[in-house]
């Protein structure tokens, strides 16, 4: 193979990898719907939203008290949704499956609890 033929297919390679690892990565944003009994009131959606907001990876968090159930839209390639429904069980709701503390829920405000 000469070696301009070589420069080439190097680039175009190069340039195949950028384009598909970038299609890749925008479709591990994923959204998904987490059903939290506790959410009843404002007060407790704000407090699960502070606590996200701290989580990287995490893009948008949209509660729906009404319903009890939080809409997350995170990154995939940071985090799992399990992550997701951990640290709101340290915050003391229950998501989906995952209990919550039971300390952590005694420190809620009584409408949260």
């Amino acid at each position: 193979m000469n070696k301009p033929l070589s420069i080439k297919l190097a680039c175009l390679l190069a340039l195949a990898g950028i384009l598909l690892g970038g299609a890749c990565y925008r479709q591990d944003i994923l959204t998904v719907e987490i059903h939290v009994p506790q959410m009843r009131e404002t007060e407790c959606s704000r407090i699960i939203i502070r606590a996200l907001r701290e989580v990287d990876g995490i893009q948008s968090v949209r509660p729906d008290t009404e319903n009890r159930v939080l809409t997350v839209t995170y990154n995939a390639r940071k985090l799992a949704l399990k992550n997701i429904e951990h640290t709101l069980a340290e915050q003391g709701f229950t998501a989906n499956d995952e209990e919550a503390r039971s300390d952590a829920r005694m420190r809620l405000p009584p409408e949260c609890r």
